[in-house]
Order: structure tokens, then sequence, then C-alpha cells
């Protein structure tokens, strides 16, 4: 995505350059764009490794507890709907996220058999990805009909 939002910014940028010119401008976009990934790739690479195994415990309480805020929030979205679809929209969006969450956990530890169940928002997973993110328009979209907006 990010790809091809930089490619059509460059295609506009350098529409009005000569041949060498935009030709030379791709090539130094390019370069310094493979540059940054390698320098992101090495960088997390390294602190990666010395952070793996030092979240332990608190890392999962910390993931466990944002997981828990996050459907708090959904709820009182829920709740502050003004019509009974948005509200049962987000309750089953909440649903969603909450059984992804524990099946995904319980699996980590052990206590159910293992599925192909994303972590909402950390587990990759291209067609998981897009669909919490749509769930979560949803919810915000309720949300903001909720609210009065007043433009000056």
């Amino acid at each position: 995505m990010a790809t091809s939002i930089d490619a059509l910014s460059v295609g506009f940028t350098i529409a009005g350059y000569d041949l060498r010119m935009a030709f030379l401008s791709c090539v130094i976009i390019g370069a310094v764009t493979f540059l940054i990934c390698m320098a992101g790739l090495a960088i997390g690479r390294k602190a990666g490794m010395k952070l793996a195994g030092k979240a332990g415990i608190a890392g999962g309480l910390i993931l466990i507890g944002l997981f828990l805020w996050l459907m708090i929030r959904f709820m009182r979205v829920a709740i502050e709907a003004v019509d009974l679809y948005g509200a049962l929209i987000v309750v089953g969006f909440i649903g969603m996220f909450i059984f992804q969450i524990f099946e995904n956990i319980a699996m980590t530890m052990g206590l159910m058999p293992v599925t192909g169940i994303t972590l909402p928002f950390l587990s990759y997973g291209g067609s998981s990805i897009i669909a919490n993110m749509m769930a979560f328009g949803f919810i915000m979209t309720v949300h903001a009909r909720s609210r009065n907006i007043r433009f000056n």
C-alpha cells in the first residue's frame, strides 16, 4: 500500500521532468527507500532479539490490559449508540474480537487446539487485518453518528 502511494506521489512529482531527470529521480528514490528498509530490518533484528524474551508475564498482562481497555471503549460506544442497529453492530464486533483474543491466547498457552485465528491487530494475516480494520471502522462510524458534530 505504501509503495503504491509512493509511486503515485513520485509520478505526480516527476510528471514535468524530461526522461533523463525522471529516470534519475526514480533511481534515487528507489535507492533511498531500499536503504531505509534495510536499516529498519537491521535495527529490528537487533532490537527484536534482545527484547523477544524480556516481555514475559508483564508484557502479556499489558497486552491483555490494552485489549480489555479497547473492549470497554467499544462497550461504551454500543451503550451510547443512538439506534439499536448500530448498537447490535458494535456488540457483534465486540464478540468477534473477544473470541479471537480468547482463542489465540488459549492456543498459545496450549489450552485450545491450534487453529488459524489471529490475534487482532498484532498477528500477521492479510485478510484478518483487513477484517479487523473494517470492524474498527464500523465501530468508529457508529461512535461518530452518536455525537452531534457542528461545523462553524
